[in-house]
């Protein structure tokens, strides 16, 4: 699969969750014909985000977004994951 980024300047962690969450239910929801056989894709996305100020070695904002869109799809596919410890941790159990 192929992978991007998007950054959304002043834009929270939830608000681009949200955002992301929109992107995949979208692709998830057109279906393709393609030589009389139809077929969808999906989706999964890696949210990450940095307060002002707090970008370091510690916390890599893309860093960040890979570790969470691998796990995505390692919980499945098609779904949105944000790297905040929380979400990650629960994933993870």
């Amino acid at each position: 699969g192929e992978e991007f980024a998007v950054l959304l300047p002043h834009t929270t962690e939830n608000d681009a969750w949200n955002l992301a969450e929109r992107i995949r239910a979208c692709i998830a929801d057109v279906l393709f014909n393609v030589a009389d056989n139809q077929f969808s894709v999906t989706a999964s996305i890696g949210v990450s985000s940095l307060e002002a100020g707090s970008l370091n070695k510690e916390r890599d904002l893309l860093l960040g977004a890979d570790q969470a869109l691998y796990t995505a799809k390692a919980n499945g596919r098609n779904m949105v994951v944000s790297s905040t410890r929380d979400a990650l941790e629960a994933l993870q159990h």
